[in-house]
């Protein structure tokens, strides 16, 4: 299996860490290992992602905004996640 899209779902996460978990000890120079490079950077991009929308969530939970505020924030935090 070639990675050939960003991980946007978390059952994607899941099954980039289990591939990566197969093809991480590949020399670097192989396909599998410059796809163990690409998983990496796609993986650490998401938990970045997913930090910025818990932080957002909870910030807004303490401050005892509605849902719909809540949720028009996160949606804020993922387009600027994804830039």
């Amino acid at each position: 299996m070639k990675w050939d899209k960003i991980i946007s779902t978390e059952q994607e996460y899941e099954k980039a860490l289990n591939r990566l978990s197969v093809i991480f000890d590949f020399t670097p120079d192989s396909p599998e290992g410059m796809e163990a490079e690409l998983l990496v950077t796609l993986i650490e991009k998401y938990e970045r992602e997913i930090k910025c929308l818990r932080k957002e969530l909870i910030k807004g939970e303490k401050s005892g905004l509605s849902n719909n505020t809540i949720s028009d924030i996160l949606e804020e935090a993922k387009r600027h996640a994804k830039s």
